[in-house]
């Protein structure tokens, strides 16, 4: 990064701190790549709606800045690639080469037993436990 970006970025640390602080929270508490997705996204057209797109990539990097110091690397490539590209990283669909064919599935169940019905668990109570009072001694 040239010297006039890093001059730029710290001119925005302390011009939307509490922005930057926002967005790089909210990806933090994201589950699954779907949501980070969503999540960056809402975040970039918030940011856009009250600053400006000129100021976009700026603070972009500093988000990215933001994770990074805080050990998130996964969400900060996410937010360099949104930067770079000006939408979300795609998200990969499952492998379904993880998954055995039915074939090999019918056959490796052939031999297991059907489910049982779970054995319902209760107390049984009896007069003399009832009470302890009423216990002799």
């Amino acid at each position: 990064m040239k010297a006039s970006s890093n001059a730029k970025r710290s001119s925005f640390l302390e011009t939307y701190p509490v922005e930057i602080a926002r967005g790089g929270s909210y990806l933090v508490s994201t589950t699954t790549p779907e949501s980070r997705n969503a999540t960056l996204t809402e975040m970039v057209q918030d940011f856009v709606e009250i600053y400006s797109e000129s100021n976009l990539p700026t603070f972009l990097s500093s988000v990215e800045g933001w994770l990074v110091s805080r050990d998130h690397a996964e969400l900060a490539a996410a937010v360099a690639y949104y930067r770079e590209n000006g939408k979300p990283p795609e998200v990969m669909e499952p492998s379904k080469a993880r998954r055995l064919p039915k074939a090999l599935r019918d056959q490796k169940l052939k031999g297991v037993a059907k489910k049982q019905e779970p054995v319902p668990f209760f107390l049984e109570v009896n007069d003399n436990s009832a009470a302890p009072e009423s216990r002799v001694a």
